[in-house]
């Protein structure tokens, strides 16, 4: 498994660069982080079993938890090779301040993770174009446990991809939220974030690809 996708690289420039922004001047991984959290890449398919863990619980929180059809084995393919589809972020915690993640994910939060402490958050980055501005970081998902929300931790893997952004020259930073989560809105509105309420997103599922395809 190489590392050369720039986006890799970038992502892992921008949590250092957050790490010694919060005083950890050390250059191994995983990073610190707000919090008390440190941040590493997903490498292993244990860190991906966590990352797994991670979607499914998401999905339930966005009230559709039969629509999840990858799986650990899936992610780790797809952030492999000189170009993989995505890199993925995972924050933890100290086990003595995520007791109740432990309880809820076990070891599928401490196998991949550094010893004494719980994987807690990750977000997932890939990549996009603007045909008016060029490259962009995209980042498809972010998910902190319940009960270590609140403490900066998703703000902060926000802010690791924005770091990555300007390091690779990116013009932007994109991301979507659904209408109804006013909490997760009104953080990303104190950063910066600007609103496209103008636009619909859309896709075609998997059955209506092959429709498109063969019509």
């Amino acid at each position: 498994m190489t590392r050369a996708a720039w986006y890799r690289d970038a992502l892992e420039w921008g949590a250092a660069f957050r790490s010694n922004l919060r005083g950890n001047k050390s250059s191994e991984a995983p990073f610190g982080l707000s919090g008390g959290s440190s941040v590493r890449v997903a490498e292993s398919r244990a860190d991906f079993l966590a990352v797994e863990w991670f979607v499914r619980s998401l999905a339930v929180y966005e009230k559709a938890p039969d629509d999840v059809a990858m799986d650990a084995d899936a992610f780790l393919r797809d952030s492999a090779g000189s170009s993989p589809a995505v890199v993925v972020l995972i924050a933890s915690l100290p086990e003595a301040e995520a007791a109740e993640a432990l309880a809820e994910g076990g070891a599928s939060l401490t196998d991949g993770a550094p010893a004494g402490q719980v994987d807690v958050a990750f977000a997932m980055y890939t990549t996009a174009y603007s045909s008016w501005r060029g490259r962009v970081i995209y980042l498809e998902d972010l998910f902190v446990v319940p009960s270590a929300r609140r403490a900066g931790i998703g703000t902060e893997l926000i802010r690791v991809g924005a770091a990555a952004a300007a390091a690779a020259r990116c013009t932007r930073m994109v991301w979507v939220a659904l209408n109804w989560n006013e909490m997760a809105l009104s953080c990303y509105d104190k950063m910066g974030a600007t609103r496209q309420d103008e636009w619909t997103t859309l896709h075609l599922d998997h059955g209506a690809v092959e429709l498109n395809a063969i019509a």
